[in-house]
């Protein structure tokens, strides 16, 4: 049984090394063409989220290299909604929201996995949304680093549920090339394949969030749990 992956992003250039890429649709332009990738974050994320073969990734694609909208988001979260899209990974957050955007993913019946951010802060006091919200099909993920150290970058916080390796990630890049990644961006897809795993073992997608934070693993360096990836996902 394949899981699908609602990818909240700016589309996926058809790699050679992809695999399992369906159908979604381009907010930008308002058609169903996701292949062109001007930031190439898309497709960074999508090598890693092709690890495992069981994975149907669903480009959404609501960004590009000079333009986004919030609103957009909103509608790629919809649209996971309305096509039973049980996970979405979602590797932005934004220090503003609209009523569209909140009650979008109020309404989502599956679970989100988000990054912390970048801007080495504490989220409590400096919000950024959809970390701050209270919702319980969120999962907040943030960077460490490859000795279990919180990366200098990576956003923290009481409202972070887990903390994965985000430093110096090798994956597909635009043009059939690849590239090494940092950011909280990158930590969030190896949640997204445990969420997967987890919901192919016939799990209800309410109780995926606390099943992967309870078996995280303690720290004494870290106040957040860190993902237990081989746990889940066997390569």
């Amino acid at each position: 049984m394949n899981i699908k992956i609602g990818l909240i992003d700016s589309g996926v250039y058809p790699h050679k090394d992809l695999r399992n890429i369906g159908s979604g649709y381009n907010y930008i332009d308002n058609n169903e063409f996701t292949q062109l990738d001007s930031t190439g974050h898309g497709t960074n994320i999508a090598g890693i989220l092709s690890l495992l073969p069981y994975v149907e990734i669903i480009p959404l694609k609501t960004v590009t290299k000079s333009k986004y909208n919030i609103d957009n988001f909103a509608k790629a979260i919809e649209f996971c909604r309305e096509n039973e899209i049980k996970i979405i990974n979602f590797s932005y957050s934004f220090k503003f929201f609209t009523d569209k955007f909140f009650n979008s993913i109020k309404n989502y019946d599956g679970i989100i996995i988000c990054s912390a951010g970048n801007n080495s802060s504490d989220i409590d006091k400096n919000k950024l949304y959809p970390p701050y919200f209270r919702f319980k099909n969120i999962i907040v993920v943030n960077s460490i680093d490859s000795e279990n150290n919180l990366s200098s970058f990576s956003n923290y916080g009481k409202k972070i549920h887990l903390s994965y390796y985000g430093e110096n990630i090798k994956t597909t890049d635009i043009h059939n090339r690849y590239k090494v990644c940092s950011g909280t961006s990158f930590s969030v897809p190896f949640v997204t394949l445990c969420a997967a795993a987890v919901l192919r073992e016939n799990t209800e997608t309410g109780e995926i969030r606390k099943i992967l934070i309870d078996s995280g693993i303690k720290n004494d360096k870290l106040k957040t749990p860190i993902l237990n990836f081989k746990k889940f996902v066997k390569l």
